[in-house]
Protein backbone atom coordinates (compact mmCIF):
# COMPACT_ATOMS: atom_id res chain seq x y z
CA UNK A 1 0.00 0.00 0.00
CA UNK A 2 2.31 2.97 1.05
CA UNK A 3 5.46 1.24 -1.37
CA UNK A 4 3.01 1.66 -4.16
CA UNK A 5 1.27 5.21 -3.04
CA UNK A 6 5.01 6.36 -2.99
CA UNK A 7 6.08 5.25 -5.92
CA UNK A 8 2.65 6.94 -7.58
CA UNK A 9 3.75 9.97 -5.74
CA UNK A 10 7.62 10.25 -6.96
CA UNK A 11 8.46 13.40 -9.12
CA UNK A 12 10.67 11.79 -11.19
CA UNK A 13 7.77 9.36 -12.64
CA UNK A 14 5.34 12.27 -13.79
CA UNK A 15 5.31 14.83 -16.83
CA UNK A 16 3.57 17.80 -17.68
CA UNK A 17 0.72 17.34 -19.77
CA UNK A 18 1.01 19.46 -23.09
CA UNK A 19 -0.51 22.95 -21.71
CA UNK A 20 0.73 25.38 -24.10
CA UNK A 21 1.60 28.00 -21.46
CA UNK A 22 4.92 29.55 -21.67
CA UNK A 23 7.65 28.56 -18.79
CA UNK A 24 7.32 32.20 -17.59
CA UNK A 25 4.01 32.39 -16.27
CA UNK A 26 4.61 28.82 -14.80
CA UNK A 27 7.64 30.14 -13.04
CA UNK A 28 5.37 33.13 -11.48
CA UNK A 29 2.57 30.97 -10.85
CA UNK A 30 5.09 28.12 -8.93
CA UNK A 31 6.78 31.16 -6.71
CA UNK A 32 3.20 32.47 -5.79
CA UNK A 33 2.40 28.98 -4.48
CA UNK A 34 5.64 28.41 -2.72
CA UNK A 35 5.10 31.56 -0.85
CA UNK A 36 1.93 30.89 0.42
CA UNK A 37 2.95 27.12 1.41
CA UNK A 38 5.82 28.72 3.11
CA UNK A 39 3.67 31.11 4.98
CA UNK A 40 2.59 28.10 7.20
CA UNK A 41 5.08 27.14 9.85
CA UNK A 42 2.25 25.29 12.22
CA UNK A 43 -1.11 25.06 12.76
CA UNK A 44 -3.59 23.28 15.01
CA UNK A 45 -7.14 22.23 13.55
CA UNK A 46 -10.30 20.89 15.24
CA UNK A 47 -13.03 19.71 12.82
CA UNK A 48 -15.88 16.90 13.09
CA UNK A 49 -15.69 14.42 10.09
CA UNK A 50 -17.88 12.57 8.58
CA UNK A 51 -16.85 9.18 6.55
CA UNK A 52 -19.06 7.02 4.10
CA UNK A 53 -19.11 3.72 2.35
CA UNK A 54 -21.68 2.98 -0.27
CA UNK A 55 -22.70 -1.07 -0.67
CA UNK A 56 -20.75 -0.52 -3.96
CA UNK A 57 -17.31 0.47 -2.14
CA UNK A 58 -17.49 -2.36 0.61
CA UNK A 59 -18.10 -5.02 -2.44
CA UNK A 60 -15.50 -3.06 -4.33
CA UNK A 61 -13.20 -4.12 -0.85
CA UNK A 62 -14.49 -7.96 -0.95
CA UNK A 63 -17.14 -7.38 1.54
CA UNK A 64 -21.09 -7.14 1.58
CA UNK A 65 -23.15 -5.20 3.94
CA UNK A 66 -25.12 -2.11 4.46
CA UNK A 67 -23.95 1.49 4.02
CA UNK A 68 -21.90 2.09 6.38
CA UNK A 69 -21.26 6.61 7.67
CA UNK A 70 -18.95 6.59 10.98
CA UNK A 71 -18.92 10.64 12.48
CA UNK A 72 -15.96 11.58 13.98
CA UNK A 73 -13.92 14.40 15.82
CA UNK A 74 -10.90 15.05 14.84
CA UNK A 75 -7.93 16.73 15.98
CA UNK A 76 -4.42 17.68 13.36
CA UNK A 77 -1.59 19.86 14.19
CA UNK A 78 1.55 19.94 12.30
CA UNK A 79 4.94 21.84 13.03
CA UNK A 80 7.42 21.59 10.36
CA UNK A 81 7.19 18.72 8.67
CA UNK A 82 5.92 16.77 12.04
CA UNK A 83 2.39 16.03 11.99
CA UNK A 84 -0.24 14.29 14.02
CA UNK A 85 -3.75 13.38 13.26
CA UNK A 86 -6.10 12.32 16.26
CA UNK A 87 -9.71 10.81 15.44
CA UNK A 88 -11.86 9.88 18.02
CA UNK A 89 -14.87 7.60 17.54
CA UNK A 90 -16.63 7.10 20.71
CA UNK A 91 -14.35 5.59 23.40
CA UNK A 92 -11.48 4.77 20.76
CA UNK A 93 -8.90 7.29 20.16
CA UNK A 94 -6.25 6.91 16.93
CA UNK A 95 -3.11 8.55 16.84
CA UNK A 96 -0.97 8.82 13.69
CA UNK A 97 2.66 10.91 13.90
CA UNK A 98 4.80 11.48 11.50
CA UNK A 99 8.13 12.92 11.21
CA UNK A 100 10.09 14.57 9.13
CA UNK A 101 7.23 15.01 6.56
CA UNK A 102 8.31 11.34 4.34
CA UNK A 103 9.85 9.96 7.94
CA UNK A 104 7.55 6.44 8.94
CA UNK A 105 4.78 6.62 10.43
CA UNK A 106 3.62 5.60 13.99
CA UNK A 107 -0.21 4.78 14.56
CA UNK A 108 -1.45 4.17 18.35
CA UNK A 109 -5.27 3.47 19.46
CA UNK A 110 -6.18 3.48 23.17
CA UNK A 111 -8.89 1.44 23.57
CA UNK A 112 -10.07 3.35 26.65
CA UNK A 113 -13.25 1.15 26.87
CA UNK A 114 -11.74 -2.38 26.44
CA UNK A 115 -11.87 -4.20 29.69
CA UNK A 116 -8.07 -3.81 30.08
CA UNK A 117 -7.58 -0.57 28.78
CA UNK A 118 -5.09 -2.03 26.96
CA UNK A 119 -2.77 0.05 23.90
CA UNK A 120 -2.54 -0.99 20.43
CA UNK A 121 0.04 -0.34 18.64
CA UNK A 122 1.20 -0.52 14.72
CA UNK A 123 4.52 0.50 13.11
CA UNK A 124 4.00 0.34 9.67
CA UNK A 125 7.30 -1.10 7.50
CA UNK A 126 6.76 2.45 5.19
CA UNK A 127 5.31 5.67 5.32
CA UNK A 128 1.84 6.82 3.73
CA UNK A 129 0.38 9.83 3.53
CA UNK A 130 -1.19 11.61 6.45
CA UNK A 131 -4.64 12.64 6.38
CA UNK A 132 -5.56 16.26 6.94
CA UNK A 133 -7.65 19.62 6.42
CA UNK A 134 -4.82 20.42 3.77
CA UNK A 135 -6.07 17.67 1.46
CA UNK A 136 -9.10 19.94 0.17
CA UNK A 137 -7.23 22.91 -1.34
CA UNK A 138 -3.21 22.45 -0.50
CA UNK A 139 -2.28 18.53 -1.22
CA UNK A 140 -2.95 16.11 -3.83
CA UNK A 141 -4.25 12.82 -1.99
CA UNK A 142 -2.68 13.08 1.38
CA UNK A 143 0.41 13.20 -0.88
CA UNK A 144 2.88 16.55 -2.81
CA UNK A 145 2.09 20.32 -2.18
CA UNK A 146 0.30 21.40 -5.41
CA UNK A 147 2.47 24.10 -5.39
CA UNK A 148 5.49 21.48 -5.41
CA UNK A 149 3.64 20.27 -8.80
CA UNK A 150 3.64 23.17 -9.72
CA UNK A 151 7.04 23.76 -9.61
CA UNK A 152 8.25 20.29 -10.82
CA UNK A 153 6.21 20.71 -14.24
CA UNK A 154 3.54 18.05 -13.37
CA UNK A 155 0.48 20.58 -12.99
CA UNK A 156 0.31 23.36 -15.35
CA UNK A 157 -2.17 26.37 -16.39
CA UNK A 158 -5.06 25.01 -18.58
CA UNK A 159 -7.32 28.33 -18.64
CA UNK A 160 -9.48 29.76 -16.05
CA UNK A 161 -13.10 30.43 -15.20
CA UNK A 162 -15.14 32.20 -12.55
CA UNK A 163 -17.05 30.61 -9.93
CA UNK A 164 -19.91 32.78 -7.62
CA UNK A 165 -18.67 32.16 -3.97
CA UNK A 166 -14.73 31.92 -4.71
CA UNK A 167 -14.50 34.25 -8.03
CA UNK A 168 -11.59 34.05 -10.37
CA UNK A 169 -10.46 30.25 -10.71
CA UNK A 170 -7.06 29.37 -12.20
CA UNK A 171 -7.62 26.02 -13.86
CA UNK A 172 -4.13 23.33 -13.48
CA UNK A 173 -3.71 19.73 -15.34
CA UNK A 174 -1.40 17.13 -15.53
CA UNK A 175 -0.95 13.77 -16.33
CA UNK A 176 1.82 11.37 -14.76
CA UNK A 177 3.63 8.48 -16.99
CA UNK A 178 0.85 5.76 -15.23
CA UNK A 179 -2.12 7.02 -17.15
CA UNK A 180 -3.34 9.43 -13.93
CA UNK A 181 -4.75 12.67 -14.59
CA UNK A 182 -5.03 15.76 -11.99
CA UNK A 183 -6.89 18.87 -12.08
CA UNK A 184 -7.17 21.56 -9.90
CA UNK A 185 -9.30 24.80 -9.59
CA UNK A 186 -7.37 27.47 -7.71
CA UNK A 187 -8.90 30.41 -6.37
CA UNK A 188 -6.69 33.05 -7.20
CA UNK A 189 -8.86 35.70 -4.80
CA UNK A 190 -8.59 33.54 -1.97
CA UNK A 191 -5.00 32.36 -1.20
CA UNK A 192 -4.65 30.97 -4.35
CA UNK A 193 -6.29 27.80 -2.07
CA UNK A 194 -7.22 24.95 -4.75
CA UNK A 195 -11.20 24.53 -4.31
CA UNK A 196 -11.78 21.67 -6.36
CA UNK A 197 -8.90 18.87 -6.82
CA UNK A 198 -9.41 15.87 -8.66
CA UNK A 199 -7.18 12.52 -9.30
CA UNK A 200 -8.94 9.86 -12.35
CA UNK A 201 -6.94 7.11 -13.17
CA UNK A 202 -8.28 3.89 -14.50
CA UNK A 203 -11.96 3.44 -13.87
CA UNK A 204 -11.99 5.70 -10.49
CA UNK A 205 -11.75 9.19 -9.61
CA UNK A 206 -11.21 10.72 -6.85
CA UNK A 207 -12.10 14.44 -5.97
CA UNK A 208 -11.81 16.90 -2.98
CA UNK A 209 -13.93 19.88 -2.94
CA UNK A 210 -13.91 23.31 -0.85
CA UNK A 211 -17.55 24.72 0.02
CA UNK A 212 -16.26 27.30 2.46
CA UNK A 213 -13.45 29.05 3.49
CA UNK A 214 -12.18 30.66 6.81
CA UNK A 215 -8.80 32.69 6.75
CA UNK A 216 -7.11 32.30 10.04
CA UNK A 217 -3.91 34.46 10.74
CA UNK A 218 -3.34 35.55 6.78
CA UNK A 219 -3.99 31.43 5.60
CA UNK A 220 -6.99 30.07 4.01
CA UNK A 221 -8.37 27.05 5.41
CA UNK A 222 -11.30 24.87 3.88
CA UNK A 223 -14.36 25.80 6.34
CA UNK A 224 -16.83 22.85 5.02
CA UNK A 225 -15.52 20.47 2.28
CA UNK A 226 -16.76 17.11 0.68
CA UNK A 227 -14.73 14.35 -1.19
CA UNK A 228 -15.91 11.59 -3.22
CA UNK A 229 -14.49 8.63 -5.37
CA UNK A 230 -16.70 7.02 -7.83
CA UNK A 231 -16.31 4.15 -10.28
CA UNK A 232 -16.84 5.39 -13.59
CA UNK A 233 -17.92 2.80 -16.48
CA UNK A 234 -19.79 3.42 -19.46
CA UNK A 235 -23.27 3.44 -18.17
CA UNK A 236 -21.57 6.43 -15.83
CA UNK A 237 -20.85 6.89 -12.31
CA UNK A 238 -20.92 4.96 -9.23
CA UNK A 239 -20.41 5.97 -5.73
CA UNK A 240 -18.18 4.31 -3.91
CA UNK A 241 -16.80 6.34 -0.83
CA UNK A 242 -17.88 10.18 0.45
CA UNK A 243 -16.61 12.21 3.38
CA UNK A 244 -17.49 15.82 4.53
CA UNK A 245 -15.45 18.17 7.01
CA UNK A 246 -16.97 20.85 8.90
CA UNK A 247 -13.93 22.87 10.62
CA UNK A 248 -14.60 23.77 14.49
CA UNK A 249 -11.49 25.72 15.83
CA UNK A 250 -8.65 26.88 13.96
CA UNK A 251 -4.68 28.01 15.17
CA UNK A 252 -2.24 29.08 12.66
CA UNK A 253 1.31 29.95 12.93
CA UNK A 254 1.02 29.97 16.97
CA UNK A 255 3.01 28.20 19.43
CA UNK A 256 2.20 24.34 19.03
CA UNK A 257 3.23 22.10 22.11
CA UNK A 258 6.10 19.86 20.76
CA UNK A 259 4.98 17.24 23.47
CA UNK A 260 2.13 16.59 20.99
CA UNK A 261 4.29 14.81 18.25
CA UNK A 262 5.93 12.44 20.64
CA UNK A 263 4.21 9.04 20.58
CA UNK A 264 3.01 8.47 24.58
CA UNK A 265 5.24 6.30 26.45
CA UNK A 266 3.67 2.39 25.65
CA UNK A 267 2.18 0.85 28.99
CA UNK A 268 2.26 -2.67 30.33
CA UNK A 269 -0.04 -4.78 28.38
CA UNK A 270 -0.01 -2.70 25.06
CA UNK A 271 0.45 -5.07 22.41
CA UNK A 272 2.97 -3.71 19.23
CA UNK A 273 2.74 -5.50 15.79
CA UNK A 274 5.74 -3.85 14.69
CA UNK A 275 6.47 -4.06 10.57
CA UNK A 276 10.17 -3.11 10.32
CA UNK A 277 11.17 -6.27 12.75
CA UNK A 278 8.79 -8.77 11.64
CA UNK A 279 7.56 -9.36 15.01
CA UNK A 280 4.53 -8.49 17.24
CA UNK A 281 4.95 -8.27 21.09
CA UNK A 282 3.44 -7.11 24.08
CA UNK A 283 5.15 -4.43 26.72
CA UNK A 284 5.78 -6.11 30.19
CA UNK A 285 5.69 -4.76 33.81
CA UNK A 286 8.60 -3.17 33.44
CA UNK A 287 9.18 -2.21 30.43
CA UNK A 288 10.44 -5.19 28.61
CA UNK A 289 9.00 -6.66 25.11
CA UNK A 290 7.65 -10.04 25.68
CA UNK A 291 8.14 -11.88 22.07
CA UNK A 292 4.43 -12.93 21.05
CA UNK A 293 5.27 -14.33 17.16
CA UNK A 294 6.34 -13.25 14.15
CA UNK A 295 4.32 -10.95 11.84
CA UNK A 296 2.91 -13.26 9.19
CA UNK A 297 3.26 -16.27 10.80
CA UNK A 298 1.41 -18.91 13.67
CA UNK A 299 2.19 -18.79 17.17
CA UNK A 300 4.27 -21.59 18.08
CA UNK A 301 4.03 -24.17 20.87
CA UNK A 302 4.33 -22.83 24.14
CA UNK A 303 3.30 -19.53 23.14
CA UNK A 304 0.37 -17.55 24.70
CA UNK A 305 -1.70 -16.72 22.27
CA UNK A 306 -4.66 -14.31 24.22
CA UNK A 307 -2.87 -11.10 24.02
CA UNK A 308 -1.36 -11.94 20.12
CA UNK A 309 -4.66 -12.55 19.29
CA UNK A 310 -6.13 -9.26 20.85
CA UNK A 311 -3.14 -7.66 19.03
CA UNK A 312 -4.56 -9.28 15.91
CA UNK A 313 -8.07 -7.93 16.61
CA UNK A 314 -6.33 -4.34 16.57
CA UNK A 315 -4.87 -4.75 14.08
CA UNK A 316 -8.45 -5.42 12.21
CA UNK A 317 -9.99 -2.46 13.68
CA UNK A 318 -6.85 -0.08 12.63
CA UNK A 319 -6.97 -1.24 9.13
CA UNK A 320 -10.69 -0.77 9.30
CA UNK A 321 -10.35 3.10 10.56
CA UNK A 322 -7.62 3.68 8.03
CA UNK A 323 -9.64 2.89 5.04
CA UNK A 324 -12.53 5.01 6.70
CA UNK A 325 -11.03 7.84 8.16
CA UNK A 326 -7.72 7.83 6.71
CA UNK A 327 -6.85 7.52 3.36
CA UNK A 328 -8.69 4.53 0.98
CA UNK A 329 -5.38 3.08 -0.60
CA UNK A 330 -7.18 -0.05 -0.96
CA UNK A 331 -9.23 1.14 -4.33
CA UNK A 332 -6.25 3.33 -5.26
CA UNK A 333 -4.16 0.67 -5.41
CA UNK A 334 -2.83 -0.01 -9.42
CA UNK A 335 -2.93 -3.56 -11.17
CA UNK A 336 0.08 -4.97 -10.15
CA UNK A 337 0.95 -3.23 -6.97
CA UNK A 338 2.16 -4.67 -4.22
CA UNK A 339 -1.00 -4.94 -1.92
CA UNK A 340 -0.47 -4.37 2.52
CA UNK A 341 1.27 -7.33 3.83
Amino acid sequence: MARAALARWSIGFLVLLGCGASAQPVADLAAKMQAVKATLKSAYVSYRAEDGMTAAGLENLGASGSPTVVDTMKQWAMQGEDELLRTTNGPSTENIFTHGGRGRMVTQTQIEGSPTGRMGVWIPKDAFGISSPLDYGYRMNSGPWLADMVQAGVLGPKGQTTDERFGKLLLLQGKDGRGTTYRASLATEHGYIAVNIAEEFDDRRMAWTVDSVRTVNGFVLPEEAHYELVKITRKGSTPLEHRKQQLLEAQVNTLVPAELFVPPKLQPGATVKDEPRGISYEIGPNGEEIFRGYIGKTPQAGQSTGVMQWGWAFIASVMAALLLGVRLMVVRRRPGSTPPK
